[in-house]
């Protein structure tokens, strides 16, 4: 009878990879890199984002370490690529927060790569980066005390526009 692939949780960044990989590679090798880059560009991002935020490069190598390799990374890496694949969300982070702050355009599209790259890796996680926008606008209207901040409104509907283009074809009709 068949089902439906609309809500299963895929990882097309993964699929990409492995398909590239695959032409040199066995299988299992190909699982076994694609796992464990995630550890190494997660620690990497999270370095690059507590630099940015603490100015502390032990502090900021302390944090790469703890968010590449918390328990629940390990544990879903074990069994759940596209959850275990969490090295785009603290680069979102990153240059999300610099293109608000430093009105950056090269920022801005950074922060539309890494947010792309994150609906990728699974659905979930572009819902993350939806929240985390929607909560720095809030957090900034109160740092501000206005209710309407043009400049982040700006930046946050380009993102969100950006990607519901871009993935508007795998949309459900």
């Amino acid at each position: 009878e068949g089902g439906s692939f609309r809500l299963h949780a895929w990882s097309f960044y993964n699929l990409y990879l492995f398909f590239g990989l695959r032409q040199f590679l066995e299988a299992v090798t190909c699982y076994n890199l694609l796992i464990l880059h995630t550890f190494v560009l997660s620690g990497a991002g999270a370095y690059l984002l507590a630099r940015y935020l603490l100015r502390n490069e032990w502090l900021a190598l302390l944090a790469g370490f703890l968010f590449a390799f918390n328990p629940a990374h390990v544990a879903r890496a074990l069994h759940h690529m596209n959850i275990a694949t969490i090295q785009f969300i603290p680069l979102f982070v990153l240059f999300y927060i610099k293109a608000i702050r430093n009105e950056s355009r090269p920022a801005l599209l950074l922060a539309i790569v890494f947010l792309l790259l994150n609906a990728l890796v699974d659905w979930n996680y572009l819902i993350f980066g939806g929240w985390f926008m929607l909560f720095s606008y809030v957090y900034l209207a109160i740092r501000r005390k206005k209710w309407w901040l043009s400049d982040v409104a700006m930046k946050s509907a380009i993102l969100v526009g950006v990607t519901a283009l871009v993935f508007s074809p795998m949309l459900p009709a």
